[in-house]
């Protein structure tokens, strides 16, 4: 992409998948498996909760997608994809 594309504003908030730490839960579940759904504590870190209650919660995605940026479809599709490019196609 060529930057004057992105005129003066070079930042972008990118589309993305909105789905519940559950739902990814669920998701893991169906792509990985019991055996490694097991290894997550649900355990509350008040640290965590106070920096990502500080975070935005609605994004205009509209000029990423204008550009052509896409999310993925799903967040088993997200998973996939981790599973493929970082893991080198096999499940931890």
């Amino acid at each position: 992409m060529k930057a004057d594309a992105l005129q003066p504003r070079i930042n972008l908030n990118m589309p993305g998948v909105c789905c519940t730490v559950g739902e990814q839960i669920a998701a893991l579940r169906r792509i990985a498996g019991d055996k490694v759904v097991a290894r997550i504590r649900r355990a509350p870190d008040p640290f965590v909760a106070r920096m990502v209650a500080g975070w935005p919660s609605r994004f205009d995605p509209r000029r990423a997608l204008a550009l052509g940026f896409r999310a993925e479809r799903s967040f088993d599709d997200i998973i996939r994809v981790h599973i493929e490019d970082d893991l080198g196609g096999k499940i931890a």
